[in-house]
């Protein structure tokens, strides 16, 4: 056989099979779309080589000598490729797949460019085979373009100035302030303290504070506050600042310079320590932020009248007797002698009168001679 006869059969073999011709066609595509925003196009393509692989595109143009004026997504790309333009490498683009039967059906995002025209426009799908070089286009649709939206400015940042720093202020110092209430043992929570303002005027205690025991027991709590003139205010304290059985409670200034104190004792849950208008301290229910009710006035107990101290009785002093003068009659009868008896004085002195000692003395030995003379004058009468 001729070597033309071979040409011959395979012509005949090859040429009078059927070959079946690639349909693209488009079934979902909007009636408008806006430069540089996405869509979506919906198409089904058939008479593809089965479970085979082709790229896709999408093309948008004025007229059909200018259907380069679109950009393809294709979503495996980095973010740097993922927006193809018509004249990047058709590897870049995104694949499909057909299937057993040679078909395909599904979607390609793309959006018109920043090229593109506003107005009406044609959209065309276009596919080639990965191996191949051969491009499959569906028919043409319409649509409109409408210009790019102009991108609303964004505002300039305002410039925030730099704020000046707030100069630390200085504790006050204040005269008349008192502790008018406190309670150190209340039934939950925390122990608070009342501070009453003395004066005419209102007071700013930033920086002030409550301590306990001074050099001993808790940390001095800030109580930082305002105090309306002639005003009773409430800070509170922690939960076990004060002790129940005994503590001081005292006032200090922004120095820790002592204003006022007061202490206590004993405590009862739930009651407060409260000072009245007398000044009295005593344990009541507690009226935080307002005036405290008087203390109740203790019952009068009696008091032992003093018996009278006993004074000593005085010591009789004795003055001497006084003694009459003696008469010395002549005879010798015992009539003729006449005694006047000594009165003695019962007048008393405190004190030893050592003079009135000696006349008494003196006036024994006197009264002694004179009774010797008066014997010896009956024993031994004078002549006559």
């Amino acid at each position: 056989m001729k070597w033309w006869g071979i040409w011959v059969i395979v012509f005949l073999l090859y040429g009078l099979t059927p070959v079946k011709a690639v349909s693209v066609t488009i079934t979902n595509v909007p009636s408008e779309v806006t430069i540089g925003n996405p869509f979506t196009l919906t198409a089904v393509v058939s008479g593809l080589v089965a479970n085979f692989t082709y790229y896709t595109k999408i093309r948008i143009g004025q007229t059909s000598s200018d259907m380069n004026k679109s950009q393809t997504n294709n979503p495996l790309n980095d973010s740097s490729q993922d927006w193809l333009s018509d004249t990047d490498a058709w590897s870049t683009f995104p694949q499909i797949t057909s299937d057993s039967s040679g078909n395909w059906n599904g979607s390609v995002i793309g959006r018109p460019g920043n090229t593109a025209i506003a107005g009406t426009n044609l959209v065309v799908l276009r596919i080639r085979k990965t191996d191949g070089s051969t491009n499959y286009d569906s028919g043409a649709f319409s649509f409109n373009v409408n210009p790019a939206s102009s991108p609303t400015p964004s505002p300039s940042p305002l410039l925030t100035p730099t704020p000046s720093p707030s100069p630390t202020p200085t504790p006050n110092d204040y005269s008349n302030l008192f502790i008018s209430e406190y309670i150190p043992y209340p039934d939950s929570g925390n122990e608070w303290v009342e501070i009453y303002n003395g004066n005419d005027f209102e007071v700013n205690l930033y920086g002030w504070f409550v301590d306990d025991i001074a050099d001993s027991g808790s940390a001095p709590i800030d109580i930082s506050g305002i105090i309306s003139a002639k005003a009773y205010k409430q800070f509170y304290l922690s939960d076990s600042f004060l002790n129940n059985n005994g503590d001081d409670v005292r006032l200090l200034n922004g120095s820790k310079t002592e204003k006022n104190k007061t202490s206590f004792s004993i405590s009862t849950k739930t009651k407060s320590w409260s000072k009245d208008s007398a000044g009295n301290w005593c344990q009541v229910d507690s009226t935080p932020n307002s005036s405290n009710p008087n203390c109740p006035t203790p019952a009068p107990t009696s008091t032992p009248t003093p018996l009278p101290t006993p004074k000593p009785s005085p010591t009789p002093s004795i003055s001497p007797p006084t003694l009459p003068p003696l008469t010395v009659r002549g005879g010798t009868e015992e009539g003729d002698i006449k005694e006047t008896p000594a009165v003695l004085s019962s007048s008393t002195q405190r004190t030893t009168n050592w003079w009135a000692i000696a006349l008494i003395i003196v006036g024994g030995i006197v009264f002694i001679v004179s009774v010797g003379l008066i014997i010896k004058q009956y024993v031994h009468p004078p002549p006559d």
